[in-house]
This record gives C-alpha cells, structure tokens and sequence, in this order.
C-alpha cells in the first residue's frame, strides 16, 4: 500500500532526505538525487486543458517553459554547489533518463573528448524474489481456548469460520475490525441496516393478528421510509442518496403489495415478531442470533431473513455436493448456514418441531418482486428430512473451533475467497487474483 513518511533529523550531520527544492541556495559535500527520469525531472506536461500554451504567453501566465527553466536553474545551483554529485535514474523500454542527466553526460563527453557514455555510468542491478508467500496455520493457545468455550456463535460467525478460519480468527478472536471510512457514500451495509429497520417498523405494529388488506398501505410505508431516511441520511437528499432511496421505496412498495397480497389470497398470515433476538445454551455452546421476521403462514412457522442483494449463489446450500463424512465439501456445497442455524436456535427455545418450521431468505434486491424472490431453505420436503445433517455440520464445526488440536488454517480455495477479505495484508494474500465461475 502507498504511504508516506516523513524522515526527521538534525541537518547540521548524517544522511539528509531533502525534497527537490528543499536544496535551493545550500550547498553539500556529497548529494545523491534520486528519481532522475523525464518526467520526473522536470515534472512538468505541457497539456492544459483549460488555456494552450499560446494564450498562456498572451496573457503573462506562466508556462510549462517557465517551469521547466526554474526547475534547471535550481539543478544547476544543486549540481555547482556539491563536491561529490550522484544522479540516479532507471532506463528501459518505458522510463528515460532526464534532459539534465543528458545534458551533463554530453558536457562530460565533451570535455574529456570522450564519445562512449558507458564509461560515465554504473548499472545497478538487484535480485529480486517474487515469490508469494502463502499464509499459515495459527494454533490455539490456553488462553484462547478459554476465549472460545466462553464465546456466543451466531450464524455470522459460523459462516465466517466455514469460509476462512483465518478470518474468523482476526476478526472474533483478536477484534480486529476495518477501520471506519467516512467517506460521505452510502455504503450497502448501511442500506441493509436500512431496509430491515423500515420492514421491522412496519410490520411491528401489524403483528399478533392475522393481516387484512387493509393493513398493507402504501402510502403509510412511504411515510415509515421518508421519517427513517431523514433520521438516518439527513434532510433533502440529493443525486445519488435521492435516487437510493426512491428505489427503496418502490422496492418496499412492491413488497407490501404484490408479495405479500398474494400470500394472503391462499392463507392467513400472522407476523409473530420482528428483529426477534434469540439466545440459547446447545452442547455446551451458547448460540445466539436475530430473526428479521417469524409469520404463521397457515399452520406453519415460517422463518425470514431479508436480503438487500440479489444473488442466491453465495446463500444456497446444494445437498447434492454435500456429504457429512467428507469435511473438504462443506466449503463447497454450503453457501451460508444461516437459516439452518436459525432453525436450530427457534426449535430449541420454542420446543417447536424443526418439520413445522419453513426458513426462506426474501432476495429484495431483485428487479421485480414477486413469488420468485424467495430463496428456501429447502426446496422439497424430501429435502428437509436431511436437516438433522445440517445440525451435525453446525456442532462439528463448533467442535473444531474448540479442539486445542486443531489449528486456525487458510482456506482451500484462496482463489475465491482471499480477494474479497478484510485480512488479506495481515496474510500477505494480496497477490491473489480472484477467478469467476462459470
């Protein structure tokens, strides 16, 4: 990463880092100036977008000339006042060394009648390594283990550790959070912070009851959508936050009256809560998590996670690839084990049997909302007599995480998951190029 670093020191003795103008009217033993290269001495371009250079002159204004004449006489000063002077520069098919070196060299020829330069200038030359290290295993010492039998794992975490234990440990063990970046852009955590916060308001005072037509007013959610939105983004949005949040209001218009309607023509729907917090004690392990939404559709409880994007890839589990005794397909076959987790964490608390339980996620961010934003769980019931391997994959996991023997190791397929991690300079994995699947 680019930085820049200041170098203090007393400048009556030792090594002096001296910007370019920074030398003008003193004069030293010994000088050393780095960077040598057009374009860099001097460093200036003759465009101008706004004047050219003739109506630049005509106008007194000073010129790319006037600049480049200023930064000569200031080499030149520098060049007289040393004893010992040392240019460096690099050359090869993009990089030339600088007019000023030119012309010293040729004032050099032709004093000492001398036509090969070669004999002027030393090649330095380095062996560089380019080789890319990979990161290690991390153990597991008594203090952490400590740590991580006390811990509260939610689906987040397990997600995290099945994705990269690395990872997890950076940012559950040690808490080591990207730094906060106040750029003024909305960015698209804030916007799913948004959006479960207005579908949680609204549907809160609609709750305990089974919803009529009437309770789905749009003109109400748009009212809930402007007070939150000035709440959170401040008054009179403009440009970009204007347009996000017209977006989120058709979006949530959509959802209130062409998706949810429709399941109340087939059977009555009940909202049992929202932004429901959940905690319980499984196996020794404290589990915990948030359901954005449980409804009683019918006679069934239903589980809803509320995604702002739109792509089931990264939540999907294929039970096809997925086999419990082969550890190397978990990765592969699961996407996110989030519904299941919350399956888990609801039957426990509420004694509810997992087969009465369905668990969707609601893919907001779809182009248009309908039946087909729904991403389930499971997709038959066939499917759902395979969720006892989901709950042994959970406490497996949880298992490794603490046995001291088992080691915090990088993941399998860097490839995929490296790019897009918040820890890949603490890995040195920045090297590594992510691939698209097809």
């Amino acid at each position: 990463m680019t930085c820049h670093t200041p170098f203090e020191g007393v400048p009556l003795r030792g090594l002096q880092v001296l910007g370019f103008l920074e030398t003008r009217t003193l004069q030293f033993d010994r000088v050393l100036l780095l960077d040598a290269n057009e374009e860099v001495l001097p460093d200036t371009k003759r465009e101008d977008s706004l004047l050219p250079l003739k109506a630049r002159e005509i106008l007194n204004i000073p010129t790319y000339r006037d600049r480049d004449a200023l930064i000569s006489y200031y080499f030149e000063n520098l060049f007289h006042g040393a004893k010992e002077f040392h240019l460096f520069f690099v050359e090869n098919d993009r990089k030339e060394k600088s007019r000023f070196a030119e012309r010293l060299l040729w004032e050099k020829q032709k004093k000492d009648r001398e036509r090969n330069v070669k004999k002027y200038l030393n090649t330095v030359q380095y062996r560089v390594s380019l080789g890319n290290r990979n990161p290690g295993e991390i153990a597991k010492s008594n203090g952490m283990m400590s740590f991580l039998k006390q811990f509260s794992y939610s689906a987040t975490t397990l997600d995290t550790y099945l994705r990269c234990q690395l990872a997890f440990y950076y940012s559950y063990v040690l808490n080591l959070k990207n730094k906060e970046d106040f750029s003024g852009n909305i960015e698209r955590a804030d916007i799913g912070e948004f959006v479960h916060s207005v579908l949680s308001g609204y549907f809160q005072n609609r709750k305990g009851r089974p919803l009529k037509q009437n309770d789905i007013n749009p003109d109400d959610m748009d009212i809930h959508i402007e007070r939150l939105f000035r709440q959170k983004f401040g008054e009179d949005p403009s440009g970009a936050t204007y347009l996000l949040k017209r977006q989120i209001k058709n979006h949530l218009r959509d959802l209130i009256t062409k998706y949810y309607p429709n399941i109340m023509e087939n059977y009555p729907l009940v909202f049992l809560g929202t932004e429901v917090d959940m905690k319980t004690s499984k196996h020794s392990f404290l589990l915990r998590g948030r359901i954005d939404s449980i409804e009683q559709r019918d006679e069934r409880i239903v589980i809803v996670d509320y995604k702002t994007g739109s792509n089931p890839s990264y939540l999907k589990i294929n039970f096809q690839k997925l086999d419990l005794e082969k550890r190397e397909t978990w990765n592969e076959a699961i996407g996110s084990l989030q519904l299941p987790f919350y399956l888990l964490l609801y039957s426990d608390m509420t004694g509810t049997k997992v087969e009465n339980i369905d668990a969707m996620f609601l893919l907001l961010g779809r182009s248009t909302i309908n039946h087909d934003i729904e991403l389930p769980l499971f997709d038959n019931e066939g499917q759902k007599k395979l969720f006892p391997v989901l709950e042994k994959i959970i406490f497996r996991l949880l298992g490794e995480i603490v046995d001291p023997g088992k080691p915090f190791l990088p993941p399998a397929d860097k490839k995929n998951i490296c790019p897009n991690c918040d820890y890949q300079y603490i890995c040195d994995t920045q090297w590594i190029v992510k691939t698209k699947r097809i």
